[in-house]
């Protein structure tokens, strides 16, 4: 919470200078830090780990990690040398327990997981060793559940299992086998088959929940909602009458509504539906047996209205939008690519309060990152990061509080930071891979050299807090000020953990957009004179900080200068 410590001195009746100082340890926006860091060498030489999931629970990033002699096991990081630790030896011994996805569900993380004696079966951790243990052997001995689509729901997972009974169907838990169970939706041997999990709650009030696809003798592959009970399980529509299947996938929940893909005689089209309403139609994109083929689904941060991709003529990937009301007169074409081949978008990604990230293609510019908020006017090419009509071909697009990245099949990762404006990051090297983000720290993978085949380790950049503090030395009357004598110190320095660092830059002084001073730090110091005449009466300025490759951009509490007549 913002602390604000106030000064005022008063010299006679000439004038009241008020200015606000902002502590050290208020809560401010956060920007990337100067440069990356080593956190461990797990392998020694030039073989380096492998990590093929992770997730962050309770200040602590937890990995799925190959370290070249344990097999792929559970290991955690806080960012720290010594904070990097193999959690627990699933597998004792070279083969591993395996797993290639975390899920956190309420105050756990869920893994699949083979232990040597049980097969593969759901695990999950605190991200203590203690706190780590198998959840339910529910195909006991070593013959396995194989868990898959882990989801989580309101502090509960969903996922799909097996058992010899009920065959391959939908599992709910809260870590323990005394709260895991399973819904029979389609009782015997081969069971429904769940697949393209997805949370969801209508409304407030209404319970936690999971839309997914399922397959039954009678009506084929089809959507169905579950609270985690066969009571609680329901279809929402036989949308290819009797057993063939419409095959739906792409869940995705916008407001009170779900959003997803689904085949009948006009094709593959979006669909959707709210609460507890039969899926209907959203709109037949491309006209007749044609498909559009919608796919990867994403809410507008800004305007909560859907962004997608899909094709009106089976040939041209476009960006396309719905609102939540989910009409068929409400999906609309939100930006066409070039005539010949399309915009082509994929990799779409919500990010902060700020829109949604993309890779697209265009003939200039060959394939690279885009952005939009949902409409035409704000889509626009982000980063041509090979320029020209080559391409940089952006993939995995990482969000965190505090920034983003996205690699790219050219062997770079490129860092962004965001404090109001998007602003690259220095410092990354052409083999830089996001992992995810540790509260004020990003843990990221780095190769050893220039070679994309060279093993990599952990690295981590580390988030500083940078506070500009304004604070006066002494009062003035009006007529100092009218003669332009009134002076304000400041201070800015960047905070990494306990670290002061002093910042170096320009400090301005602004009283809504008008400058009425500025000054360049030195060793994070700098007096600014105000250069305007100031009439009686009261008058708020802040103090604004441009950020450097140490430093975020800042600006200090409001800064009150009341001028009266001497």
């Amino acid at each position: 919470m913002r602390r604000l410590l106030t000064r005022a001195l008063t010299l006679g009746v000439a004038a009241v200078l008020v200015v606000p100082v902002e502590s050290a340890q208020a809560a401010v926006p956060v920007a990337f830090g100067p440069a990356p860091y080593p956190v461990r060498e797990i392998v020694p030489g030039t073989e380096g780990v492998i990590v093929r999931a992770s997730a962050s629970l309770n200040r602590r990033m937890l990995l799925l990690l190959d370290d070249r002699r344990h097999g792929t096991e559970l290991w955690t990081t806080d960012g720290t040398r010594s904070g990097t630790v193999l959690l627990r030896d699933i597998c004792p011994g070279p083969g591993g327990s395996g797993g290639a996805k975390l899920v956190v569900a309420g105050s756990r993380a869920y893994f699949a997981a083979d232990d040597c004696a049980h097969g593969q079966e759901l695990w999950s951790t605190n991200g203590t060793a203690a706190g780590t243990s198998l959840v339910k052997d529910e195909t006991p001995g070593p013959g396995s559940s194989s868990p898959s689509n882990l989801t989580s729901s309101g502090g509960r997972l969903y996922y799909a299992a097996s058992t010899p009974s009920e065959g391959r169907e939908l599992h709910v838990t809260t870590g323990t086998a005394a709260t895991t169970s399973s819904v029979d939706l389609e009782p015997g041997p081969t069971g429904s088959d769940p697949g393209s999990l997805a949370g969801y709650k209508a409304l407030v009030g209404d319970p936690d929940a999971v839309v997914f696809a399922a397959t039954t003798s009678a009506t084929g592959r089809e959507p169905w909602f579950s609270a985690g009970s066969l009571a609680s399980t329901t279809s929402r529509g036989d949308l290819n009458p009797g057993p063939p299947s419409s095959d739906p996938s792409n869940f995705a929940k916008v407001g009170a509504s779900v959003v997803f893909s689904a085949t009948t005689n006009l094709g593959t089209e979006p669909w959707s539906f709210s609460g507890e309403e039969t899926a209907a139609l959203v709109k037949d994109i491309n006209p007749g047996p044609g498909s559009s083929d919608p796919r990867e689904f994403v809410a507008d941060p800004l305007s909560h209205d859907v962004v997608f991709a899909a094709t009106a003529d089976g040939i041209r990937d476009e960006l396309w939008g719905l609102d939540r009301a989910g009409s068929d007169t409400d999906a609309h074409l939100v930006y066409a690519g070039d005539p010949a081949s399309g915009l082509t978008p994929g990799h779409l990604v919500a990010f902060s309060d700020w829109g949604i990230f993309f890779s697209a293609t265009s003939v200039a510019h060959g394939r690279e990152l885009w952005f939009t908020q949902g409409n035409n006017p704000s889509t626009r090419l982000f980063k041509d990061v090979v320029p020209g009509p080559g391409s940089s071909s952006p993939g995995v697009i990482v969000p965190g509080s505090s920034g983003f990245a996205f690699d790219s099949d050219i062997g770079a990762s490129y860092l962004y930071r965001y404090d109001g404006k998007i602003r690259p990051v220095p410092g990354t090297t052409v083999h830089d891979h996001v992992l995810g983000y540790l509260g004020s720290t990003i843990v990221m993978m780095r190769s050893r050299s220039s070679d994309p085949a060279a093993g990599a380790e952990l690295w981590a950049y580390t988030v500083p807090r940078t506070a500009v503090r304004a604070a006066p030395r002494r009062s003035y009357t009006l007529r100092a000020a009218k003669k332009r004598r009134i002076q304000v110190p400041v201070s800015v320095s960047s905070y990494i953990t306990d670290e002061r660092r002093a910042q170096t830059g320009r400090v301005v002084l602004k009283s809504g957009t008008t400058v009425y001073g500025q000054a360049t730090l030195r060793n994070g110091r700098a007096s600014i004179r105000i250069t305007k005449r100031l009439r009686k009466g009261t008058h708020r300025f802040r103090v604004s900080f441009g950020g450097n490759v140490d430093g975020q951009a800042a600006h200090s509490a409001v800064v009150k200068v009341k001028v009266v007549r001497g």
